[in-house]
């Protein structure tokens, strides 16, 4: 009998890309927020500035607030760009790497309770409940505009 679980699982992720729930995740031993640690943990390593503020699709200002609070923190480095003087790239830390890796550790850990012991008939309702709430957050995102 095939496991449906890796399906799920990236379907979950999807989902808590959405809805990120207060306190579902946050680890207490570090000193981030978890909007801080959503977007570390999620950090495209080696963009620029406006490849960041289009993959988080956030208002430059906000980009540069979070970014900065991670960067004082020691999290990302900006460097120069060896290919265009000009520009800077986003690179994470060894700090940076570490907490990323605790962070998808953490989640990945929480994710592995949640579906521990389901049966292969669980296994596809939820695939097919998550892959529905998707479809339809995808739908009114486009319907509402973005809002």
């Amino acid at each position: 009998m095939a496991s449906y679980q890796k399906e799920i699982r990236k379907w979950l992720g999807i989902l808590l890309d959405k809805i990120f729930l207060e306190d579902a995740y946050h680890l207490k031993s570090h000193d981030l927020t978890l909007e801080e640690a959503y977007v570390l943990m999620k950090f495209p390593d080696g963009a620029s500035l406006t490849e960041f503020t289009r993959f988080y699709r956030v208002k430059r200002s906000e980009a540069l607030s979070l970014l900065d609070v991670l960067i004082r923190r020691g999290y990302i480095d900006k460097v120069e760009d060896k290919e265009d003087l000009r520009r800077r790239k986003l690179l994470l830390t060894q700090k940076g790497k570490r907490m990323q890796a605790t962070l998808e550790a953490a989640l990945e850990e929480k994710i592995g309770f949640v579906l521990s012991g389901l049966s292969h008939n669980e296994e596809v309702g939820i695939l097919k409940f998550i892959s529905k709430i998707n479809q339809l957050t995808v739908e009114k995102y486009r319907i509402n505009g973005g809002e």
